[in-house]
């Protein structure tokens, strides 16, 4: 069925388009219709022009600010999370790290998660090391995967060699979580999110892992594990 509206009109002064207005307002279901019709979850929000004074009614850095923004920031401002859920499932992007910025400032781990998990994407170079994986999941010695056993291959293991991007992200990252790895894996093998438990294994599907030119302070003993 072809909509019959122009659901990416801009409204509001030319400011911003019915998609952003039901985010700012936190309406799921609104914001769900618009993005069944089409919707682009990526147009940024306008800073609004005085026509009379040829003059933003924002200042100047208010103007910059203002006018980066989009519906996935804006819907990180709300920490409204089944709306970020939405926008990420209609192909929102967070490429100039506005809506991860806004997470870290507000310590919404779960946000920053999920936003971490989209810069996740398939190594199309190397291959997950399914020997070693097989080998060690059951060591006494290897405590983060000493809860998992009688696991399946074919069901429980990942089979989707995962590359995480996380450079520059912009936003005074000062930390890596083991959980935040694990959360970026499963993003590419989502079938192991039928087994809860077994999460952990999710972090041998990772073969290139880029955090160069952030704030770290610390990196996890996982990262490390991985190593052997």
């Amino acid at each position: 069925m072809i909509c019959p509206l122009r659901v990416d009109m801009y409204c509001n002064n030319n400011t911003e388009t019915a998609l952003h207005a039901a985010i700012k307002g936190k309406h799921y279901d609104i914001t769900l219709a618009l993005l069944e019709a089409g919707a682009n979850t990526n147009l940024v929000i306008r800073a609004y022009l005085d026509i009379n004074e040829g003059l933003s009614c924002c200042s100047v850095e208010e103007d910059s600010n203002y006018g980066q923004s989009t519906g996935l920031v804006e819907a990180c401002k709300n920490r409204d999370l089944p709306i970020v859920d939405l926008l990420l499932k209609h192909g929102a992007r967070d490429d100039d790290c506005k809506a991860l910025s806004i997470a870290v400032k507000n310590c919404d781990e779960t946000l920053i998660a999920k936003l971490l998990s989209t810069k996740a994407h398939t190594d199309p170079e190397y291959k997950i090391n399914k020997k070693m994986m097989t080998e060690n999941v059951n060591c006494s010695h290897f405590p983060l995967f000493s809860n998992v056993t009688n696991l399946t291959y074919s069901a429980l293991f990942p089979n989707n060699p995962t590359m995480i991007n996380w450079h520059n992200q912009k936003c005074n990252l000062t930390q890596i979580k083991t959980q935040w790895l694990i959360d970026a894996s499963l993003h590419l093998n989502p079938k192991l999110k039928q087994t809860p438990s077994n999460y952990d294994i999710a972090l041998y599907a990772i073969t290139r892992l880029d955090v160069s030119n952030n704030n770290l302070t610390s990196i996890p003993l996982a990262l490390f594990q991985l190593c052997r």
